[in-house]
Formats: C-alpha cells, structure tokens, sequence
C-alpha cells in the first residue's frame, strides 16, 4: 500500500498514549531526535519515553512513525507468546478440550520457537500485552481457535504457521485506535463503525517493510474480515479471493467474539449456530471440526432470561415485514449495483430462514413453538439476535460506501431502510 501509518492515523494519539504509559513500567528510550510534521523538535535523543513526554507528543504529527524514533529494553519474545499460550489453554475449558483432540499435533512451540519479531512489531505486542490485557488475550484465543482449525482441516506446517503469525497479529491495528470504541455493551455510531474498520488497514500496514510476513501472514491480515459471499471489508473479495489462512482467520474471530477474557466459551451451542447461520459466508469445511467436538451441548437456557415470548414473536413478525417489503422493493425497481447489495444481505437472511424450517409468517405456529418449547424459544432469540446483527452491518456497510444518506433519502427505500434501522438496534445482550 502507499499510504503510510501516519496517513491513516493522524497524530495517532492512543498508540501514542500506549507506549508513554508503557514506559513508565520498563525502559523505551529516544534512539534519535523527535521531529514534528513541520521540523519542531519535539523529544530530543536519549530521552527515556514515558507519561512524562505524552503531551508534547500528542498534539502533533511526526516526521517519522513514532516506531522508528525509539528502542524498548526486554520486549516480548516468541517464547513469552507461547508460554502465554500455554496458561490461557491450560486455563481454559473450552481450549483444553480442543488439545485433547489434537493429540499427533506439530506444536505451537514447535511451529513457532525459531521466529523472532521485527523491534516495531515486539515493541506493539509489548504493548498489547501491558496495556491492552483484554486484546492479547483476545489475539492468543484467536491464535489457538485457528491452531485447531488449521490442524484439523490438513493444513501443511508452513500454512499453520502462517495462520498462528497472522492471528498474533491480526488485532495490532485496534492499538491504534481509541480504546473507548471497545467497551462492554458500547453502541456505535456508524462513522464510529467506518473508523474501526480502518483497522484491517493499519494492520497490514504494520507488516510492509517486514519480507517474512508478505504474501500470505499479511493477506490473512487483511482478510480476516472478508466473506465469502463478498459482504465484508475492506475491499469486498469473495470466495476464490480469499486465501485459506484468510478464510480461517476470518472463523475463528467470529468464534472468539463468543469467548470472555479467560478464553472460555460461555455457550458452545449458540457458537455454533452462529456459524451455521454463516454458513454462506464463512467455509464450514473448517469449522465442521469444532462443530463436531460440540454437537451434543445442549444451549445455555440463561440466553433468554432477559426476554419475553411476545417479545420474539414481535421480533420475527417485524423481520418477516423487512423481507417481505424488501421483495416488493426489488419487484418494482430496475437492477442496480446499491438494490444487488443490499439484496445479497436480506437473500442470506431469507435463505437462512428456510433452511432452519422457521416459519416467520404466522403468528400462531410461532406463539406455540416458543411457548412450548424452551429450546425453540432459544432457538429463535438466537436467529433474531444475529439478524439483527446482520442488518446492521448492512447499515454500517452502506455508511462505509457513502450510500447510507443516498439510500434513506430514496422515496421507494428509505421508509423501508428506517424499519431496518429499527429492527436492528433491538438488544442483543
């Protein structure tokens, strides 16, 4: 690519943040002068970095990317990564399980204890590690999630290997970004959303001057968020595009999106019907082995606690009408580029309803299917949750392409684009 890292962060404050407060826990010194964007020394050379350099720092952009200017004393270590690996399996249930079944396994350290890291790469793991716990330990769930994957699928050693670097990577750019995009249960707006998937971007970008990760650790990189059916970002690729350490990056952050911060997965059962429920955007010749190990857990009867059956039943009636509509849309306008989009989506969710056998057009079948039937209840709060999830990243994909404006000031669209909107920010907790 031929922008450079500070092209698309600015002055990047919150990596900026990161490291100053990393150094007030272990030495990070100026190895050269720091300049500003317009010649104004900043920091001068051997000054340690810390909180204390914070504010000069933040308020400009720099000559050179903050990286180059400074050294880390003791940074993380490839064989520090795979001792913490080691603690989070060992820790965890859910991992533990998938080790058992992988017992001819090439190890993690086996694969990886010859690596070492590139200084800008250790020194933003270092920082990750100390800074941002949550998002380590996120990166070495995604890791181990793609480990098991890849083993089981037949991967040769250099294709895991490719994938475990490019999961340990993968998440380096959200270190760039504002950590209050990332709270618990935060909503965002659709330009907070358009700016967090820049971070797909700034990740790969991480990796350009490094040879060792070109081709196929930085195609997985930037592909962890591309589908299959062409619904995701940043460029839109589909199936034929995407490479294998791509397509399973891509599962395994959907399936770490269901584990907390100890690396358990709280409700097996609901995981795996997310990834049926993708089964159009993401290879099940890949996950079908977690999906096997799992088949028989039985769903988490906590998962509707919160809700009511009327309130299911008022959920899918109001999809149904999106579908519905929707189809009445695409009978009277001609073809175009946003009306295929847009359908690609709403085709998934049609698509994933007949192939459940949910009959979302009569209220009475589903009054007595979840009145009757917990599992059912479940069953369908967990369809509306990710439906509505879906839509949502249909808004915030139209967001993204300049089309969302276009597309709710449309006379024949935008009355049934704001039930969308509606629908989707029903809760999903």
């Amino acid at each position: 690519m031929s922008a450079s890292l500070s092209d698309v962060v600015g002055t990047d404050r919150h990596y900026k943040e990161a490291v100053t407060s990393l150094g007030n826990k272990q030495t990070i010194t100026c190895s050269e002068d720091i300049y500003s964007d317009k010649g104004v020394k900043l920091v001068a050379k051997g000054v340690k970095i810390d909180s204390k350099v914070y504010a000069n720092l933040v308020k400009h952009k720099l000559q050179k990317d903050f990286d180059e200017n400074i050294t880390i004393d003791d940074p993380i270590t490839i064989s520090i990564v795979i001792s913490d690996i080691a603690t989070l399996v060992s820790s965890s249930q859910t991992l533990s399980k998938l080790t058992n079944d992988m017992t001819e396994a090439v190890s993690i350290g086996d694969l990886l204890s010859t690596h070492t890291f590139p200084e800008n790469i250790a020194l933003k793991l270092t920082a990750v590690k100390s800074e941002r716990k949550n998002l380590y330990n996120h990166s070495l769930t995604v890791l181990y999630l793609s480990y098991f994957l890849a083993t089981k699928s037949g991967q040769n050693q250099e294709t895991i290997t490719m994938v475990l670097l490019a999961a340990l990577f993968h998440d380096l750019g959200l270190l760039h970004l504002d950590p209050a995009l990332f709270e618990e249960n935060k909503a965002l707006t659709p330009d907070e959303i358009k700016f967090l998937h820049v971070h797909v971007i700034i990740s790969d970008l991480l990796l350009t001057n490094h040879p060792d990760y070109q081709s196929g650790v930085s195609n997985a990189v930037i592909e962890h968020h591309e589908r299959l059916d062409g619904s995701g970002y940043p460029t839109g690729k589909s199936s034929g595009q995407i490479s294998v350490p791509g397509q399973i990056l891509a599962i395994t952050e959907v399936m770490a999106s269901r584990f907390n911060n100890e690396a358990e997965c709280a409700d097996v059962k609901e995981l795996s019907m997310l990834l049926t429920l993708n089964n159009k955007k993401l290879a099940s010749e890949f996950y079908q082995h977690w999906q096997r190990l799992f088949n028989n857990e039985e769903p988490d009867s906590k998962t509707t606690e919160n809700y009511s059956d009327s309130e299911l039943i008022a959920q899918s009636l109001q999809l149904n009408k999106i579908l519905k509509e929707w189809l009445s849309i695409v009978q009277r306008l001609p073809s175009s580029n946003l009306i295929e989009f847009i359908d690609s989506y709403i085709e998934a969710i049609h698509s994933n309803l007949l192939e459940s056998g949910m009959n979302i057009n009569d209220s009475n079948y589903l009054a007595s299917v979840i009145e009757e039937d917990r599992t059912m209840s479940i069953f369908f709060h967990f369809h509306m949750k990710e439906y509505a999830w879906q839509l949502k990243n249909l808004l915030a994909e139209l967001n993204r392409r300049k089309l969302f404006q276009r597309t709710q000031q449309d006379t024949q669209i935008g009355p049934w684009l704001n039930v969308v909107i509606q629908f989707s920010n029903i809760k999903t907790e």
